[in-house]
């Protein structure tokens, strides 16, 4: 039955998952199932067996326990996880949680708010999403009397803290898939925990939303078994029973019955992260953990409306980083931009320049000596890399390729750009177009190859993220036809093809730039994705153009 199923599917979809490296009909199969299967024992990840011993030894002797976690969405979303799973075994009264401010603490543990910790009284202190560079951090709660457990997710140096830890970047560590959000080490954990202790099934399953929108929000790689999870997590998402999510997804007008992925990484993450960017990141572990629809109201449109203040700070601040990076670093492969940026949004600012520069990009702001970066980067450069290479710089430092957070002396600002271009430099004399801006595609096709079929199996390949980026096709030599502006002359659209065969199209936030090929019905080559269009009840294939012309790459 299987093998029926296979010979079933498009023969360009069967070419875009070989590309993928999924050939075989089994590994087709798994990733195109609505229920996917592949996911390991939590018990393969170094220190699961102390941690799960430790934890619970801890509710045995009603010791009190802190969860610790950063304040972004993978942190918020790993507190709530846990704080639900906790209370299944253990006195809801001695669970607590610390999440910094990301104006006062900053980025992971800090010694200030680990003495306030141990002052409430902490026997066992939990990270999640961060820990495994705290070296003196973690001594230092030691010190205080505190039992240690770092769950985190990131690269872990060669120096790291002298206690249990679940991290499967961690060396010695045999678990199979490294890709996992720090969410979804926590998940793991829990998993552990159900079976150790005889926890029902459901203290697993209830969490599967929040595991969801962790592993769709932190740019982890949308494979193997994050692609589980994501799967589940989004079926679980469109029948939640959490009153703080159908609160929310009400608030930000999405249709939680058909949220995809593009759902949960464009609404439901930016919102939850707009707490800790606007003010706390407490926000939101109270919206996803709170039982009472009217207190879940409130706290969901309080979150939208941080999320709308951090939009209007974030269009603002990226105008100015615009012109400040053509003053301070014109024509630079590695952008670095000294401006007065707001913290809460300078990560998302980096990444608006990084997208519209096709450059890797960072941010830094700060007063009094002392600097803040965040950065984020390109495909094809490992921005991690690169800033490792000037580590002997920063007084804290730590990320992942895609992107990066350090603090700094200010006197060191003209080295770091110095060293960061010369890296760069060496990247880009190797592979030029890792700085091209050109959009790729994965596949040439002909316009009658575009059906609300092909359509349909495309959106099988859902959820889309990192590493399981959607489909991108060219199609060479049509005529646009039908042309016209909408949303107030910024986007438009038009089709490609021959009556009554022709594919609609639609293109934002390009029009000005392709209006005059559109409208003069010229023949152009078009690379954009394929999805369905549904529209009062009609579901018709469409095409979103993302360019038109020369400016894309295979």
């Amino acid at each position: 039955m299987k093998q029926e199923r296979m010979k079933e599917i498009n023969e360009i979809v069967r070419q875009i998952l070989k590309a993928r490296g999924i050939v075989s009909d089994e590994d087709i199969a798994e990733y195109m199932s609505v229920r996917p299967q592949r996911t390991y024992d939590p018990f393969l990840m170094k220190g699961m067996e102390e941690a799960v011993s430790i934890i619970a030894d801890a509710a045995e002797k009603k010791q009190r326990v802190c969860i610790y976690g950063d304040y972004d969405c993978d942190g918020v979303t790993s507190v709530t996880l846990l704080l639900y799973a906790f209370s299944k075994f253990m006195d809801e009264e001695r669970i607590s949680y610390f999440i910094p401010s990301r104006f006062k603490d900053g980025y992971g543990l800090n010694r200030k708010a680990v003495k306030e910790i141990a002052d409430m009284g902490t026997d066992l202190l939990i990270t999640v999403d961060c820990g495994c560079s705290s070296v003196d951090e973690v001594a230092y709660a030691k010190e205080l009397g505190m039992e240690v457990i770092v769950t985190d997710h990131h690269i872990v140096p060669a120096e790291r803290p002298d206690c249990v830890m679940l991290d499967p970047k961690q060396e010695g560590c045999g678990y199979p898939y490294k890709g996992l959000a720090g969410c979804g080490v926590a998940y793991k954990l829990v998993q552990a925990l159900q079976r150790t202790l005889g926890l029902e099934r459901s203290v697993v399953a209830d969490t599967l939303d929040i595991v969801g929108i962790a592993t769709i929000g932190d740019i982890v790689p949308l494979t193997d078994e994050n692609r589980t999870l994501a799967k589940y997590g989004i079926d679980r998402i469109r029948n939640t029973k959490r009153p703080g999510l159908k609160a929310l997804l009400g608030a930000i007008s999405i249709d939680r019955r058909t949220i995809g992925s593009t759902g949960v990484a464009f609404g439901i993450v930016p919102n939850i992260n707009a707490n800790g960017r606007m003010k706390s990141a407490d926000l939101g572990v109270r919206l996803l953990s709170c039982q009472d629809e009217k207190e879940a109201f409130s706290l969901a449109r309080e979150t939208a409306s941080n999320n709308a203040m951090r939009k209007k700070l974030q269009d603002d601040a990226f105008k100015e980083c615009m012109e400040l990076a053509g003053e301070q670093c014109p024509d630079s492969l590695f952008p670095i931009v000294r401006a007065d940026v707001h913290e809460g949004v300078a990560g998302i600012v980096a990444g608006k320049l990084k997208e519209e520069l096709a450059r890797p990009s960072v941010i830094v702001t700060g007063e009094g000596g002392r600097l803040k970066g965040t950065g984020r980067s390109v495909e094809g450069i490992d921005l991690h890399a690169v800033l490792s290479k000037c580590s002997d710089l920063f007084e804290k430092f730590g990320g992942h390729q895609g992107a990066c957070g350090f603090s700094m002396d200010e006197a060191g600002l003209e080295e770091l750009r110095r060293r960061a271009e010369a890296e760069t430099a060496k990247i880009v004399e190797k592979d030029p177009d890792v700085i091209s801006g050109r959009i790729r595609y994965d596949m040439e096709i002909d316009a009658g190859d575009i059906t609300l079929e092909l359509a349909d199996e495309l959106a099988m390949m859902e959820p889309f993220g990192k590493d399981n980026e959607q489909p991108v096709f060219m199609v060479r030599g049509v005529r646009a036809g039908d042309g016209r502006l909408i949303g107030n002359g910024t986007h438009i659209r038009f089709s490609i093809g021959e009556y009554p065969c022709s594919i609609g199209c639609i293109c934002f936030g390009k029009a000005e730039e392709y209006k005059d090929m559109i409208f003069g019905r010229e023949m152009i080559d078009v690379v954009g994705t394929i999805e369905i269009n549904e529209w009062n009840g009609r579901r018709s294939v469409q095409m979103n153009v993302k360019s038109i012309g020369e400016s894309a790459v295979r």
